[in-house]
């Protein structure tokens, strides 16, 4: 009769498992780039937070990125799997070439507003002005673009587009005197306002005007092999 070894079978069913388990933790690990700090953004954050993803048996990583020209760059270069970033991005993205597409739109409102120095008391007297963006490409200057033609100027003659990087840094430009006027979403605006800049939240020409701010992006080929996945990404944001 052949003798069973109990020990060396119990030792080769942990290491089994072990390496089933880290394989499987592997396939379920995902990278989610996000490129904005706003209130718009804050579903990427909580299901991080409240264990949406591990609901859907995924590993997220959630990771900032400065803007969304770059988080299609890096999407497209596989640092990511996904971003959620303007949707504006992901078109500029796809007209150039790249194969990425939209597979959901957590938030369909514009999430920036006007800032001005408070000798700024109209939105039309920006016309000669300069304005902090982001990022001279992207959704970031469109958002701002749309809004300096809601207010009834030209965005491309009446105003001045200075790049300034991320909100803090805008902001710092408009107190500083470099610029006129910026795009902020809160919590800025509220810094703002207390430091009694004038902060243009109601322009009815963008009242009813959807705008996908935060996109949740993928790769085309991903969508193709791997479509549970986005599913379960999309559920855990959307929860």
């Amino acid at each position: 009769m052949m003798k069973v070894n109990w020990l060396s079978a119990a030792v080769l069913l942990v290491v089994g498992l072990s390496l089933f388990g880290g394989a499987n933790a592997q396939t379920n690990k995902v990278i989610i780039g996000y490129a904005n700090f706003s209130p718009t953004y804050a579903s990427i954050w909580v299901a991080k937070e409240m264990g949406f993803f591990e609901k859907q048996n995924l590993n997220a990583d959630i990771i900032f990125i400065r803007g969304g020209a770059m988080g299609t760059q890096g999407l497209v270069s596989r640092s990511f799997d996904f971003i959620v970033a303007g949707g504006v991005a992901a078109v500029e993205g796809a007209l150039s070439g790249a194969e990425i597409v939209i597979v959901a739109v957590p938030s369909n409102r514009m999430d920036q507003v006007l800032v001005a120095r408070r000798e700024i008391a109209q939105p039309v007297h920006l016309k000669g002005k300069r304005i902090a963006v982001n990022n001279l490409v992207g959704s970031a200057i469109l958002a701002i673009k749309i809004m300096v033609q809601a207010v009834g100027l030209n965005p491309e003659k009446d105003v001045t587009y200075v790049t300034s990087g991320d909100p803090a840094t805008r902001l710092a430009a408009l107190q500083s005197g470099l610029v006129e006027a910026t795009g902020l979403s809160p919590p800025f605006t509220l810094t703002a306002k207390r430091a009694g800049f004038n902060v243009f939240d109601s322009i009815p020409a963008l009242d009813n005007l959807e705008y996908p701010s935060a996109s949740l992006i993928v790769r085309q080929e991903s969508v193709r092999k791997d479509p549970l996945r986005i599913e379960k990404v999309t559920r855990s944001i959307i929860e």
